[in-house]
């Protein structure tokens, strides 16, 4: 039984021992966590504010490069709606031209088709010439604007504000990506930490736990050897020895005396050596 006991208790030394490393092991993990979060907090740091300012800086170019293109398109819709203008009016132009042609020769009436009065001709005719004169002077001056010309610059000014707009916008979501990526990696060393925290705080209960039934075990292999004792040769057996001896003696002695020798009678002195 002795013996049961005393390997009870070196197993339960190697639990207590075993959860004794884990846990330094554990308080390992979680300093080179806290270190290696701190590090890469300094890193992640410089990463974040740096992401951060060129966000603002191009957050702010992209307000301003849209407000130049809707101005480009604005402008464009303006030219494009000078140049429509253009066109009736070339159409235009050509319709009173043909009734000035027709008011100097045999005007008729629309509704009675017969031939106009000279004087209700001759004010047809000024009419018509004067909105040819007004016609020509403003295609003049739409002409001499170049609307085409215009209309192509705008094209290839829009054309290059839209260029800029989607590079400013992908550098924007590239810099969020890296706000994101650096509160994930924080994140994931956290988690890691809660975790190694959580295995530390379960160690230290198996541990309690193997030091309770160490102690418990110790105590009772200290109880087992000093019986183990008592009952060995030492012990007891001893004790009974010492009481019993001279009784032993005393009887043997008696029965000795009456065989004496030539020498005299016999006496017995047996002791425990």
């Amino acid at each position: 039984y002795s013996k049961e006991v005393v390997r009870e208790v070196m197993g339960a030394e190697a639990a207590y021992n075993y959860t004794k490393g884990r846990i330094q092991e554990v308080k390992k993990n979680i300093s080179y966590l806290s270190e290696k979060k701190n590090s890469l907090s300094e890193v992640d740091t410089s990463e974040v504010v740096k992401a951060s300012a060129l966000i603002k800086l191009d957050t702010a170019a992209l307000r301003k490069t849209s407000e130049l293109l809707q101005q480009q398109q604005e402008q464009r819709e303006d030219y494009e709606e000078l140049e429509e203008e253009y066109a009736r009016g070339m159409k235009r132009c050509s319709a009173v031209s043909k009734l000035i042609i027709l008011y100097k020769s045999d005007a008729k009436c629309d509704a009675c088709n017969q031939p106009l009065p000279a004087d209700q001709a001759k004010v047809f005719l000024e009419k018509y010439t004067t909105e040819k004169t007004s016609l020509l002077a403003r295609l003049k001056k739409l002409e001499d604007m170049e609307l085409t010309g215009k209309i192509e610059s705008v094209n290839q000014e829009i054309k290059k504000l839209r260029l800029l707009k989607d590079t400013t916008e992908k550098s924007i979501r590239e810099n969020q990506v890296t706000l994101r990526l650096s509160e994930a990696r924080k994140e994931d060393i956290e988690k890691e930490i809660r975790t190694n925290s959580a295995n530390l705080r379960k160690h230290r209960a198996s541990r309690a736990t193997a030091k309770q039934k160490l102690g418990e075990l110790r105590e009772k292999a200290k109880y087992c050897d000093f019986w183990e004792h008592g009952f060995g040769s030492k012990g007891i057996e001893i004790f009974a020895l010492e009481k019993a001896l001279p009784v032993f003696n005393a009887t043997v002695n008696k029965y000795l005396h009456k065989l004496p020798t030539v020498r005299g009678a016999i006496v017995a002195d047996y002791s425990i050596v």
